[in-house]
């Protein structure tokens, strides 16, 4: 167990200019959980050992900056805010410190504080991930995998997802591709075996994989991948490249305008999303009808989180950038991910996604990007019972399926709200639904980060368990 150090004794040493003891003295006044951080004393620490050249104080000077902790600038100036971040990023990547390195990769992919950089976002996860950074190797692979920096190099992209098999991202990853024949043989039993090891962590993607599976396998088989699953899995790293998936779109209504498309995301990105959004994930609200205002209501009952700039990295950026494809409108035209998590009994009753102009409380809505064109729900697992998005107003129902996309319209063709496009999220009667969603505008939408509230804990990696 980690203890906290006394504050005084860090000040003295601190005092003597020693840059690592300024640094955790930093850390010290980030927080410890429950004690209000003061982001101001500690950005002076970390000013202090950053002028000296110490990695880690540059590093986390940056994160600062990327979190919008300035407080001698206005918070909503974060442009400013991510182009400092690069800054002392690149100086603590520059002395070889990983965590800056996979921090800089994540901004130069995703366009933060400057233009979308691919090429050098995947050679800084190539640096991170070589000094074992376990989240740089998972991205790294995904950039590998889908060619994002670089050429798509499916055998190198296992090699990667191997040197990370001890987390559920890696483990899923790795078990799509033996079912698959992506980048190793086609062994549906050692597929099972290495979704075994992921639902061993209790990951909801890994359960209805194993299920899934489980059911096309005889008993043989199926006992030959538990005894596998184990021990230690291996898998035979080929240059096999079966190419894009397929993706099966299939029109389920014209009234309202309703299609789903199957295998939109595979088992990796799902578990991805949902691993992202555990940590922050807080209670749904909607917005109130009379008011505008944004209040819990009774009628959802569901946990959300949004991957607002930065919580977004190179996977939540190229889902929505196949999301934008998906929808045939500009990437600018989208909301922010959201991520949705209901667990037994939790339900959405029947809404709808569209603003209506003639209700008063709606204004709010409609002026942040104009009129909620398209709703995409992509389902990322599939809980045992219950879940299904239902449209009453057509009798259509919608089983989740993991990795399934719905996409429909919040509007006719004429740009008139569609009434019949009111839909409910059914109650979760067994098991756990996870969704992302993201709602298409017809204006481009500002998606800057909102006012920051007190931090009650020190950011990301920068806890008292990592100081040094």
């Amino acid at each position: 167990m980690t203890h906290s150090p006394d504050p005084e004794t860090l000040k003295k040493a601190a005092a003597g200019g020693d840059p690592r003891a300024v640094y955790n003295l930093g850390v010290w006044y980030l927080g410890e959980p429950g004690r209000v951080a003061d982001a101001e004393a500690a950005r002076g620490c970390f000013e202090r050992a950053a002028g000296s050249g110490f990695a880690p104080a540059q590093s986390a000077l940056g994160y600062l900056y990327l979190r919008g902790q300035d407080q001698q600038q206005d918070v909503e100036d974060a442009e400013a805010d991510y182009a400092r971040a690069r800054h002392w990023f690149r100086q603590a990547a520059e002395g070889g410190f990983a965590e800056a390195q996979y921090r800089l990769g994540e901004l130069c992919a995703t366009g933060l504080g400057g233009e979308i950089q691919a090429p050098a976002a995947r050679q800084y996860f190539e640096q991170a991930a070589a000094a074992g950074h376990p989240a740089a190797g998972c991205q790294l692979a995904y950039c590998l995998d889908h060619g994002i920096g670089g050429e798509r190099d499916t055998a190198a992209a296992t090699r990667a997802w191997l040197e990370m098999s001890e987390g559920p991202p890696a483990q899923l990853a790795l078990a799509w591709r033996c079912e698959t024949g992506r980048g190793t043989a086609k062994d549906p039993v050692r597929a099972l075996a290495w979704y075994l090891k992921a639902a061993g962590t209790g990951h909801p993607v890994a359960d209805a994989a194993v299920e899934h599976l489980a059911s096309e396998l005889n008993t043989r088989a199926r006992s030959a991948a538990e005894k596998m699953a184990q021990g230690e899995l291996e898998v035979e790293v080929t240059n096999d490249d079966p190419g894009p998936r397929p993706l099966v779109t299939r029109t389920l209504s014209w009234a309202p305008r309703a299609f789903v498309v199957r295998g939109f995301l595979d088992p990796m990105e799902c578990a991805h999303l949902i691993s992202a959004a555990m940590p922050h994930l807080r209670p749904s609200k909607v917005l109130q009808r009379g008011s505008g205002e944004i209040v819990s209501d009774e009628g959802r009952t569901s946990g959300e989180m949004s991957f607002m700039n930065p919580l977004r990295d190179v996977v939540v950026h190229h889902i929505e950038e196949r999301l934008s494809s998906l929808a045939m409108l500009p990437l600018a035209h989208g909301e922010p991910l959201v991520m949705l998590h209901y667990a037994p009994g939790d339900e959405y009753q029947t809404h709808v996604d569209y603003f209506d102009p003639s209700i008063p409380g709606r204004q709010k809505g409609l002026e942040a990007g104009g009129q909620r064109l398209m709703t995409i729900l992509t389902y990322l697992n599939q809980p045992t019972a219950g879940g299904e998005t239902v449209f009453p107003e057509v009798d259509l129902t919608v089983p989740p399926r993991a990795g399934t996309a719905l996409m429909f319209f919040n509007t006719l063709p004429n740009g008139e709200i569609d009434r019949l496009s009111r839909h409910a999220g059914a109650p979760v009667r067994s098991g756990e639904k996870w969704l992302a969603t993201r709602w298409f505008r017809e204006l481009p939408v500002d998606q800057r980060p909102p006012p920051k509230e007190p931090q009650t804990a020190a950011p990301g990696g920068y806890s008292a368990s990592f100081r040094i």
